[in-house]
């Protein structure tokens, strides 16, 4: 994928877990500069930061990595649920 469509499953993503419900919700803000991934915990403390910078010789290849986190969370909030609705 390019940078655009990483970064729109990112906030996608994002969008997905916080719809779940589950124990950590995230926030992800989007500039002109990077990319930041903030996720709290149930009781709504900063429990993580990702903060992706577009001047970083990687940049491509880490918001993969965090897209792909993203990803395996989401899973697990989906199992959380559905562990809760049985």
């Amino acid at each position: 994928m390019s940078t655009h469509q990483e970064i729109l499953a990112i906030t996608s993503l994002v969008m997905r877990i916080n719809e779940l419900k589950g124990d950590r919700s995230f926030h992800c803000t989007v500039s002109p500069i990077g990319v930041t991934v903030t996720g709290f915990d149930c009781n709504d403390k900063m429990e993580s930061q990702v903060m992706l910078h577009d001047w970083q010789e990687a940049y491509l290849p880490l918001l993969r990595k965090l897209r792909h986190d993203l990803e395996q969370i989401g899973q697990e909030a989906l199992i959380q649920r559905q562990g809760r609705a049985a």
